[in-house]
Order: C-alpha cells, then sequence, then structure tokens
C-alpha cells in the first residue's frame, strides 16, 4: 500500500513547495501521472473511513494538500 509512504514522503521529503518531484525520483512514477497516486490515496482515505478534509483543500493542489494534512507539518526549515 502506497498511503503509508506518501504520507511519510510528506513529512520527510516535501521541500520547498516541491512534494511530487521525489516521489517520481524514489518511485520511478512518470511526472504525468502523479495524479492517479493522489486519486488512489483519496479512493483509499475513502474506503477507510479516514477524514479527506474537504473543506481545507485547494482543487489546484488537491492530493497534495490531502497527503500532507495527513502528515501533519512537514518535517523541514
Amino acid at each position: 500500500m502506497h498511503v503509508p509512504y506518501l504520507v511519510a514522503q510528506g513529512i520527510y521529503g516535501y521541500r520547498g513547495g516541491d512534494y511530487w518531484g521525489e516521489v517520481c525520483q524514489v518511485t520511478s512514477l512518470p511526472p504525468g501521472n502523479t495524479w492517479r497516486w493522489g486519486r488512489l490515496f483519496e479512493d483509499i482515505l475513502a474506503d477507510l473511513d479516514l477524514p479527506l478534509f474537504y473543506d481545507m483543500r485547494a482543487e489546484a493542489h488537491r492530493y497534495v494538500s490531502l497527503i500532507l494534512a495527513h502528515g501533519g507539518v512537514p518535517n523541514y526549515v
């Protein structure tokens, strides 16, 4: 399951506004397909009855906002 990885990546790997860059580098995911992982993340949360934070998600960053919300505050300065 990639949900824990995506959340951990948001906590420890998110840098300067670029979430998907390192995810693509580590997983060899083509940059044009990040929405698929984001959508799958959202679907899994819905299946598990976990919060989707509709009230705080910006459409432009729909999946990244959701992933970061599940990890709390990113761990960077």
